[in-house]
């Protein structure tokens, strides 16, 4: 699974790139997108300077999803139980959607999620090489910043 998280605004650009990132869901800055490896082919090298992607691990999608939808337990939990899903908490959920992905449908669930600005700031918007943008395999650390 790869995590994309739109870090520049779509203002002032093409109208190709504004319809890449409504392709992929991405539509704010700071929001994040997991997607498969299949549909990661979209991001290629036309999204590079708006977004920033990297593999991510079960653990910290787990942890990334727990967080994000705290506030909606019950109701997620609610629907879980109504498609005969046998889970207590929402790390399981977590787990279930990590190997599954086509259950946020089912589920009801947005596949975009708001994050918060980079706690410490980012490193830089503007070199791809030792900044953020593009292609980034420290990902795990900048979404731990991002969360609350």
């Amino acid at each position: 699974m790869i995590c994309v998280i739109q870090l520049k605004s779509s203002i002032k650009r093409s109208e190709k790139l504004k319809d890449r990132l409504k392709l992929i869901g991405l539509g704010h800055v700071n929001n994040a997108i997991f997607v498969t490896e299949e549909e990661s082919k979209i991001i290629g090298r036309t999204l590079n300077n708006l977004v920033t992607y990297g593999p991510i691990t079960k653990e910290v999608f787990v942890e990334v999803f727990a967080n994000l939808l705290q506030k909606h337990k019950q109701k997620f939990l609610d629907n879980a139980s109504e498609i005969n899903l046998n889970i207590s908490n929402l790390t399981e959920l977590g787990e279930l959607i990590f190997e599954d992905y086509s259950l946020l449908k089912k589920l009801n669930i947005k596949r975009t999620f708001n994050l918060h600005p980079a706690r410490k700031g980012l490193i830089s918007l503007k070199d791809k090489i030792k900044g953020e943008l593009g292609f980034n395999s420290k990902i795990k650390s900048l979404i731990k910043r991002m969360l609350l």
